[in-house]
């Protein structure tokens, strides 16, 4: 099974997005908050 997705941050002037595929499992929490820093870091 293939997990799939992306976190994404948007309002006002930012739309912004990381996305997501793997093949065993879902990401992990740690992986999903390296994610969510990638996505803060663009948002600068």
């Amino acid at each position: 099974m293939t997990h799939r997705g992306r976190i994404q941050a948007q309002g006002g002037d930012i739309e912004e997005s990381v996305s997501w595929c793997q093949n065993e499992t879902p990401p992990t929490k740690t992986e999903g908050l390296e994610m969510i820093d990638l996505l803060e870091n663009r948002s600068i």
